[in-house]
């Protein structure tokens, strides 16, 4: 060897001691670095396909979820449509109370007088003073305040409501009245 480089037996057993301690160490440290990246890939490969897995979860989860859904509108139509019936029916139902309220009760009502038993012979003068009796009662106080108070402009619901009468009861008496 050429002495100009200043190069001597030792210095050149050092270069190769280093050379043989780097080139092994590198050496290493690229396969580390290899193995690392391959780690890395095997990492992220790994944490891809659970994210894959729960997508397809998710997935089936929406599908069970839109499922669910369209069973629970269905069975609110149902619900809507029966409690729509049972509106109607309850509305029918109110008008019929309705009806029946604008009705006095039975026990409202004053109990009917009993009517004394016609005579078989009736006197004649008896029979025309029924027929000339000015209000019309014939007997009956209760025909004689129907008539006053028809007379005094009452509407016949509101004379059965003061009487505890029906009104067709109250109608029928002054009807009876002008046939007379």
């Amino acid at each position: 060897m050429p002495a100009a480089i200043g190069s001597t037996s030792a210095d050149l057993g050092a270069w190769a001691l280093l050379l043989l301690m780097v080139v092994p160490a590198a050496f290493l440290a690229l396969r580390r670095r290899r193995t690392g990246s391959r780690m890395q890939v095997h990492e992220r490969l790994a944490e891809l396909r659970e994210q894959l897995e729960a997508r397809r979860s998710l997935e089936g989860l929406f599908v069970q979820l839109e499922e669910l859904a369209r069973r629970v509108s269905q069975r609110v139509d149902e619900k809507c449509s029966r409690l729509q019936v049972l509106l109607h029916e309850a509305d029918a139902r109110i008008a019929r109370l309705e009806r029946i309220a604008s009705q006095p009760f039975a026990a409202e009502r004053p109990a009917p007088q009993p009517r004394p038993a016609p005579d078989p012979q009736p006197d004649r003068a008896a029979s025309l003073t029924v027929r000339d009796d000015p209000t019309g009662a014939q007997g009956d106080p209760r025909h004689g305040e129907v008539y006053a108070l028809a007379d005094a402009g009452t509407a016949p619901n509101e004379i059965g409501r003061r009487l505890g009468l029906r009104a067709a009861e109250v109608e029928l008496i002054l009807n009876l009245r002008d046939m007379r």
